[in-house]
């Protein structure tokens, strides 16, 4: 087993090369938290929509039987 002789120039490639995947992780952590905070906040909207989604169906009704009532006045009524 023949000795290589370290240089300075071979530890100056090898720490670019460390710093370089070095920074590949820390751009993907980075990526993956931002996934991760998106995919939180698609959870916890639909999580709130189920929730809410039987106020909303009430509401629509009560809407429409506001309006069944004008257009109920409107016909009994078509001089105003």
């Amino acid at each position: 087993m023949a000795e290589e002789t370290v240089t300075l120039d071979l530890l100056a490639t090898l720490m670019r090369r460390s710093s370089a995947d070095i920074a590949d992780i820390k751009n993907h952590i980075a990526d993956i938290k931002d996934q991760m905070l998106v995919q939180g906040a698609i959870l916890l909207r639909l999580e709130s929509r189920t929730h809410t989604s039987d106020g909303e169906l009430l509401a629509l009704q009560s809407q429409i039987q506001r309006l069944e009532r004008r257009v109920a006045e409107l016909e009994r009524d078509p001089a105003e």
